[in-house]
């Protein structure tokens, strides 16, 4: 049973979850292999077969041979049998199989009902001659510049954002529901702002009216719990995970780093607009903000470009480029601007102002920015000589009479004294600090040469690739015994023609280093170098900096701006015209941007330029807080997703978004009799609102997957408040397998709370899967909430279920009525009515078991739901 049950937990949520958005799925992910693949035989005035491929009504109608495909099932469907060649007389494409990463991607939209946006046949691949940008922004609400509507009058309510919804129920002939009970709306508060259930005494206080439901609001808004609960709700939003998923689920370098940064930054209540800055340009910014021990705090905040998935040895460079940075940019747009910009990778936006040019120009913003493991603790400096400008994220290259040299003093002092390495192209080279890199610059000859001396680690990063543990590009990395002459060596990438490198020099551990000149091509016929023909040695005093413990962060660095192509159709092997890097058009026009993602920054926190920014913000808090957002598609906002229920409302939060804090938000909503309200339904207003779209109630929730986990925890007694630091590895069991299985974690996570336990792409946790977490493919601002079997499965017979029961039933002393009534309020935040207690006394009988009646509370759905 439990292997049947770790296939539904690991294959099932994959399918469902990849296609959650079945409209920007179709067009970034389906569409594109219909195109460049099918279209040529199959639409238009070619229909090879009788069979047309695009419009979703040619592909039900079929062909001679009948339909294409059958919506939901994808083994029934001759497309799918076609493309996975499992028919020796229907092979499709007939030049060459499709990657099967790809055929997973059709096969998933087949199963979620193949979804074609938009009614009827499908237009022309090419549609430029129907795209008026300027006409799509005119007739979409989300463009519109943000307003500062005055809030209505409305039945006698003083809370502003009272007044908006009650104006809502005053049309539509509603009426609010009363206040729910202080011990429901504690609960509901306690998990809403700390992801926890409030203690016993928390619920003692508020029932006795010591403390105040005000207080607990400013209580709980000073948790350190806090930040740890909405840093959880924005990595759903980057994707975040702990490895790379792929075949062998490759470790993500000190991702826990970026993690850790989110909570602080929510702890520290940093402003929405630094949060995004430091997101999109943190290693740019003159003035970071600094942590209480000087380290740069806002540098780590880039980390999260660089949390998505990747192959370790991709056969085409310049495609696994291309899809790289598609999630990027697909991560991009959702999370700050609510907008599917991907789906512009192959053609002008179907459906929203968004055009290919746009797509490829933010390409081009971030081809000119490298990953690396950031020092956080140092800067990044540019160092000069006649070969050119480079870059160093450290003190110890300087240049001297025409010569990059290198400090072995310094660089020694940098050297990591933890075991975080990096475990990059160079294996477990501690590189942080002591890098020297060159400008990006498109490869045209093939061949560049390099006059150095000493010892050195290089590594030319073809297309930013850096994940190389595999066979087919070990090329790129080469090392250079220690040698106190100068000598010439070279690089042939002549097999990489057409894509963007950058060289990294990294000295040799104890070895001197110093780069003279570099040229295209092969060295000088007479092997002299042009700048040295000797050594040079670092001259004069240099300041060399204390010893220090090395913390290790993801992060780019930028260099200078390049120029790309548009790809069309999408195919990096089919270029188009020019494009420099910008900001999508309907926003900024089409001014070039100079200042690479620092002016990026600007110009989307600017409400002037970005009014979508704070909009999508402030709607992803409404959500969390409400259960579904005021723009119900949060990751979302263009014409294929939701429109506002209360637009003035969502734009009023905006502005408070814009001109406060995160924490300020909240408070305002919490402090809300429309958030204090019952969540029970009343016929009359559900029969006027039967989404309860228009809030004559509260929204009656499942707890997300980590906070049930957590409330375990919580009240056994196992959970561990330490914050912080490496992910505790998660428990693996013996039924999952496959390729980079790492080690079994402890069955309980070490006590430490869900946001600290490890998350291995490949191998999740299948309690938390059970429980609709998302698996981190792209943005997931709005879980999924099912209701299955595999959860009552989970809470009847999980190990880490039994094993807090067990022991909380231990550390719950005393008579039989006191170790019912510390259940009741420790599990459900309330007393025990009589009738609960008469059933406890029975269930207990004459032989006690108090872990199967901790067990059983588990399994009451007051202790999952939040009323």
């Amino acid at each position: 049973m439990f292997r049947l049950l770790s296939f539904v937990f690991f294959v099932f949520p994959y399918v469902t979850v990849r296609a959650s958005d079945p409209a920007a799925f179709f067009e970034s992910k389906v569409r594109p292999v219909l195109v460049e693949h099918c279209h040529k035989c199959h639409s238009g005035n070619a229909v090879k077969g009788g069979l047309r491929l695009d419009s979703r009504e040619a592909l039900l109608t079929g062909g001679d041979s009948g339909p294409a495909i059958v919506p939901g099932d994808p083994t029934k469907s001759r497309l799918i049998d076609a493309m996975k060649y499992g028919d020796a007389d229907l092979q499709m494409p007939p030049k060459g199989k499709l990657p099967e990463a790809v055929i997973h991607d059709l096969e998933a939209w087949v199963k979620a009902g193949a979804v074609w946006p938009g009614p009827g046949p499908a237009a022309k691949a090419d549609a430029k001659a129907t795209f008026d940008l300027a006409k799509r922004k005119v007739e979409h609400w989300c463009w519109r510049p943000l307003t500062n509507p005055t809030p209505p009058a409305a039945n006698g309510a003083v809370n502003p954002i009272d007044r908006f919804v009650y104006a809502k129920h005053a049309t539509a002939g509603l009426k609010p529901s009363p206040s729910t009970d202080p011990a429901t709306l504690l609960r509901r508060l306690s998990f809403g702002l700390t992801g926890l259930p409030p203690t016993p005494d928390d619920v003692h206080d508020i029932l006795s009216g010591r403390v105040t439901y005000e207080q607990f609001v400013e209580r709980y808004l000073a948790s350190p719990h806090f930040g740890e609960r909405w840093a959880r709700n924005w990595l759903d939003v980057v994707r975040y995970a702990d490895t790379r998923g792929h075949e062998f689920d490759h470790p993500i370098p000190n991702a826990w780093r970026y993690r850790d940064y989110v909570i602080r930054a929510f702890n520290a209540d940093l402003p929405y607009r630094d949060f995004v800055t430091e997101h999109l340009a943190g290693d740019r910014l003159a003035k970071p903000r600094r942590h209480a021990d000087g380290s740069n705090e806002s540098i780590q905040g880039t980390g999260f470009w660089l949390l998505g998935e990747e192959v370790h040895s991709p056969v085409d460079i310049r495609q696994d480029q291309a899809d790289r940075f598609d999630n990027r940019i697909d991560v991009f747009g959702k999370a700050f601007l609510g907008l599917t910009v991907a789906c512009a990778r192959c053609h002008d936006h179907k459906f929203d102002a968004i055009s290919t040019k746009d797509y490829y120009s933010l390409f081009a913003l971030l081809e000119a920015s490298a990953p690396r493991l950031a020092r956080i603790d140092a800067a990044v400096k540019d160092v000069s000589f006649p070969g050119g400008t480079w870059q160093s994220d450290g003190p110890c290259f300087r240049e001297n009479h025409g010569t990059i040299v290198y400090d072995r003093d310094v660089g020694s002092r940098l050297m990591s004294r933890e075991s975080d390495r990096d475990p990059g192209p160079l294996g477990t080279l501690d590189r942080a600090g002591r890098i020297l890199k060159s400008k990006p610059f498109v490869i045209e000859d093939g061949k560049f040469s390099f006059l150095i001396s000493g010892g050195v680690h290089a590594y030319a990063a073809v297309g930013h690739h850096t994940l190389i543990v595999g066979p087919l590009h070990g090329g790129l990395v080469k090392e250079f015994k220690p040698q106190d002459e100068f000598r010439w060596v070279t690089f042939d990438l002549s097999a990489y023609k057409g894509l963007t490198v950058h060289f990294e020099f990294t000295p040799l551990p104890g070895a001197d280093f110093a780069l003279s000149d570099c040229v295209p091509g092969d060295p000088p016929k007479d092997g002299r170098g042009a700048r040295v023909s000797r050594p040079v040695r670092v001259e004069g005093p240099v300041s060399v900096p204390k010893p220090f413990e090395s913390r290790l962060a993801l992060a780019l660095w930028e260099g200078p701006a390049i120029t790309d192509r548009v790809f069309v159709r999408g195919s990096p092997r089919n270029l188009g015209e020019e494009v420099r890097p910008r900001f999508l058009e309907a926003l900024a026009g089409t001014k070039t941007i100079a200042d690479g993602r620092l002016e990026l920054a600007r110009q989307v926190t600017d409400p002037a330029i970005s009014p979508l920014t704070y909009r999508v913000f402030a709607n992803r808090i409404w959500h969390h807080l409400f259960g579904r957002g005021i723009v119900a598609s949060v990751d979302n906002f263009g014409v294929l997703g939701e429109t506002p229920s209360h637009p003035e409302l969502l734009d009023h939060l905006a502005e408070v978004a814009l001109h406060q804090s995160p924490k300020e938000l909240m408070r305002r909503i919490v402090l809300t009799q429309t958030y204090r309200q019952s969540s029970r339904e009343v016929h009359e207003s559900e029969a006027r609102d039967p989404g309860n779209v228009l809030l004559h109630r509260q929204n009656l929730r499942r707890l997300d997957a980590e906070a049930i986990r957590d409330s375990m925890l919580a009240v056994s007694g196992r959970l561990d408040p330490k914050p912080f630091g490496p992910p505790v590895p998660v428990f693996v069991s013996p039924y999952q397998d496959g390729r980079g299985k790492p080690k079994s974690g402890p069955v309980d996570g070490d006590g430490r709370r869900s946001i600290y336990v490890s998350v291995p792409r490949n191998f999740l946790s299948p309690f938390q899967l059970a429980f609709d977490a998302p698996i981190p493919f792209s943005t997931i601002g709005k879980r999924q909430v099912s209701n299955v079997p595999a959860q009552a499965l989970i809470l009847l017979n999980d190990e880490f279920v039994h094993q807090q029961a067990k022991r909380w039933a231990e550390a719950t002393k005393g008579p039989a009525d006191e170790r019912i009534a510390e259940l009741y309020v420790k599990a459900l935040g309330r007393p025990a009515t009589d009738k609960e207690r008469v059933a406890c006394r029975a269930f207990l009988g004459e032989t006690p078991d108090y872990a199967g009646l901790a067990h059983a509370m588990f399994n009451v759905k007051e202790f999952t739901y939040l009323p």
